[in-house]
């Protein structure tokens, strides 16, 4: 999983999923975004599943906001609505 991610990104966690019937993972990372003025970071929960050799990814994000901002809570909040989304996508139909 760490190779799948961004220097610039932090994995949080990640555990077992089903997409479909299909068994996956859910992961949760948080990546930082530089520019000129100011860092920014947004966090989001991304759900993977392999089907007839294919990766399909599903990704819930939240931000950006300035690199100060705790996005811990307000994940919390969206995660539900992410995984039931992510629990009735239908694949390869």
């Amino acid at each position: 999983i760490r190779e799948m991610i961004p220097p610039q990104s932090k994995l949080i966690r990640s555990e077992t999923a089903i997409i479909d019937d299909k068994p996956g993972m859910m992961i949760e990372v948080e990546e930082s975004i530089n520019t000129p003025t100011t860092t920014m970071k947004i966090r989001m929960l991304q759900f993977m599943c392999i089907h007839e050799q294919k990766l399909y990814c599903l990704q819930g994000s939240i931000g950006p906001v300035t690199a100060e901002r705790n996005l811990a809570v307000h994940i919390k909040k969206y995660e539900p609505l992410f995984r039931l989304i992510a629990s009735k996508t239908e694949i390869g139909y």
